[in-house]
């Protein structure tokens, strides 16, 4: 899935008007980006229903690098539940459908030794989450799901599959 993020001022057919940030998609990158920008108040709308995305996925893996971003854009109390509730990883196996190891007992990179920070694997669903409940709900539009894009003289125009039209 892939987030759009579109600065601008928004209005939609049914005259209900946004300013600021537009994000399409929601899920990590949407909703990352929706964090990142807060203080742009922007509105993400995301095609799935409100609890559609619960199951969706298995693990993501965030590297010490993405620990110090996740850090940044949400703040020490994000990245210390990112911290319970994943799970450091201390080495890892790469194994073939087949069974066969291809690599054993590969060595994680600490790509900033200096931070001491764990590679850690969280469900993808409770990383979404985390993210999602820092986001004013009211910034949030479930089963908006953006159809097709365009660009002509009066702006952006993005369709919706309920049929409204979005102009940037």
């Amino acid at each position: 899935r892939r987030s759009l993020a579109l600065a601008t001022d928004v209005s939609d057919c049914d005259s209900k008007s946004y300013s600021g940030v537009v994000i399409v998609g929601g899920c990590i990158g949407g909703f990352a980006t929706a964090l990142a920008l807060r203080q742009e108040n922007p509105r993400v709308l995301e095609a799935a229903p409100r609890y559609g995305l619960q199951s969706y996925g298995a693990a993501v893996q965030i590297t010490p690098e993405g620990m110090t971003s996740l850090r940044s854009i949400g703040g020490e109390q994000l990245f210390q539940l990112v911290l319970k509730e994943g799970a450091a990883l201390r080495n890892s196996y790469l194994i073939q459908p087949s069974k066969k190891t291809l690599f054993d007992n590969v060595e994680l990179v600490q790509e900033r030794p200096e931070d001491d920070l764990p590679t850690i694997m969280i469900r993808w669903a409770r990383l979404r989450h985390l993210l999602e409940k820092d986001i004013e709900s009211d910034l949030i539009e479930y089963e908006k799901k953006v159809t097709s894009y365009h660009f002509d003289e009066s702006g952006h125009h993005l369709e919706t599959g309920s049929g409204d039209t979005i102009v940037l």
